[in-house]
């Protein structure tokens, strides 16, 4: 555990504008896990690709992480720390949160086995 992680989580009072790594100590998530449930487009994809019927398994925009001020794409983001509190307590939305990151790395690796067939397909 680094040293910024130890002194972050023994504070008896946290910030109230949490970083992205604030966030993901928080709740245990990695960095791209954090920028997947934080990104109404990337919700948007995951949810589009799914049947009609699995769609209520995974985040909607209305339940993704917001980052504070509607930062640009490429901008440091800020989290509301009651807002981090109360979603790391939320069972439902922690589900909802990992069957998204799941369900997009899934739809990554197949686009990307997908790619690799059609290259072979071409070589052939």
């Amino acid at each position: 555990m680094s040293p910024e992680l130890k002194a972050f989580l023994h504070l008896l009072r946290p910030p109230m504008r949490l970083t992205g790594e604030q966030v993901r100590w928080r709740l245990g998530m990695t960095r791209d896990e954090v920028r997947i449930i934080s990104s109404p487009a990337i919700v948007d994809r995951v949810r589009e690709a799914l049947p009609a019927k699995e769609r209520i398994h995974v985040l909607s925009n209305a339940t993704v992480l917001r980052p504070l001020g509607n930062p640009s794409a490429m901008a440091a983001k800020y989290f509301w720390e009651a807002e981090i509190s109360r979603l790391e307590q939320d069972e439902e939305w922690l589900d909802k949160a990992v069957r998204t990151i799941r369900e997009y790395w899934r739809q990554k690796k197949a686009r990307k086995g997908n790619s690799q067939m059609d290259e072979r397909e071409v070589i052939s």
